[in-house]
């Protein structure tokens, strides 16, 4: 390429892209911190799924009550996008998330003054496109921390898998203590992959530790099926041959399927390492 002088350009590769508009399973919340220590700034992050960068323009995050009434909501008015396999974080303050927590990424911290806040021990959460369709769904509670805090006050929930509904409350639990109790930007502590082949079933991991370290804290069972008539019963039993605890009870199964054990027998208490 010349000017009209006849003097060339330095040749150089410039990347250009397009951004695609997000369907529901592209994005989803991956992150939320709901009750910041004393003077700490709430967040929320989202993961981008899909191989495709995602406008996220006019998206809005919204709160609501116990009735499905809109409390308050956050609309995206400025051109913003999130890169394939990238986490995106708003916060009121970014620079309180940054203080409290100095492992956080900063780049992927967005700050916006109208992030509507988020309730203390529970509440809903939802995340809709320009024309309303539902993109993630998410309701939460203190039950959906590790039972063994005795006080989450900043510890942030997060999702343990990307393959399991928003709506599972299994698929959720605190930040690991080993990541400061929050993983803003980057992958949570508390994060799984299955290692789901194809097959019939798979569990992953065959050891669990459940002691809260963001180590095989969590056991994801998963099962591929092509008969949508079968169901599952899905038992946990000690060395010994006693049942302890019953995660799945003649529950429907779809194509893909993901059961989460998180370590603890039905009195609640923690089970030893093990297989």
């Amino acid at each position: 390429i010349s000017d009209c002088e006849g003097n060339y350009l330095n040749l150089s590769t410039y990347e250009i892209e397009i951004p695609d508009l997000p369907l529901i399973g592209d994005i989803m919340i991956n992150e939320l911190l709901y009750d910041p220590y004393t003077s700490g700034s709430e967040f929320i992050e989202f993961y981008n799924k899909s191989s495709k960068s995602l406008n996220l323009t006019n998206c809005t995050l919204r709160t609501l009550d116990e009735n499905a009434e809109v409390l308050r909501e956050m609309s995206i008015k400025e051109l913003l996008e999130i890169k394939p396999f990238e986490f995106l974080v708003f916060a009121k303050d970014s620079n309180n998330i940054i203080n409290f927590y100095p492992k956080s990424r900063q780049e992927a911290i967005i700050q916006n003054s109208k992030l509507p806040p988020f309730n203390n021990n529970s509440g809903r959460i939802q995340f809709v496109d320009s024309s309303e369709n539902l993109l993630d769904d998410f309701t939460y509670n203190d039950d959906m921390h590790n039972i063994l805090l005795e006080n989450h006050k900043g510890v942030s929930l997060e999702r343990i898998s990307y393959d399991v509904n928003s709506s599972y409350s299994e698929n959720w639990t605190s930040a690991s203590h080993n990541s400061g109790f929050a993983s803003p930007g980057f992958q949570n502590s508390q994060f799984q992959n299955n290692g789901l082949n194809h097959g019939e079933l798979n569990i992953y991991p065959t050891m669990i530790s459940p002691d809260g370290d963001g180590f095989k804290d969590h056991m994801i069972i998963s099962i591929n099926n092509n008969d949508p008539t079968l169901s599952a019963l899905i038992e946990i039993y000690d060395i010994n041959g006693r049942k302890i605890r019953e995660i799945a009870h003649n529950s429907n199964l779809g194509a893909r399927n993901e059961f989460i054990w998180d370590g603890f027998d039905e009195q609640g208490s923690k089970v030893g390492i093990g297989n």
